[in-house]
């Protein structure tokens, strides 16, 4: 692959922190610039949205999540849909 690295947000599972995409992020940091959201000390799905979509530093970027981490992408892409990869 040549050029920029794919930027890519990470967002874990109910009480999980980064940890849990320790593997995926030293795997994929050859090809993208992973970044993991703090969803830990949010209390509606509202507030996780806002705050995944404030742990990316990038213009547009791709989410992943995992469990509770991968409802929010729903919500974060209809708040900024021209931020997230892949949305409409």
């Amino acid at each position: 692959m040549t050029g920029a690295r794919i930027p890519l947000l990470l967002l874990p599972g109910l009480l999980c922190d980064g940890e849990l995409f320790a593997a995926q992020t030293s795997g994929l940091a050859g090809v993208a610039d992973v970044r993991v959201a703090d969803l830990t000390a949010r209390d509606t799905m509202s507030a996780l949205a806002s705050a995944a979509l404030a742990h990316a530093p990038w213009p547009r970027f791709a989410l992943g999540g995992l469990s509770m981490g991968a409802t929010s992408p729903t919500r974060s892409s209809a708040r900024r849909p021209a931020a997230c990869s892949g949305s409409r």
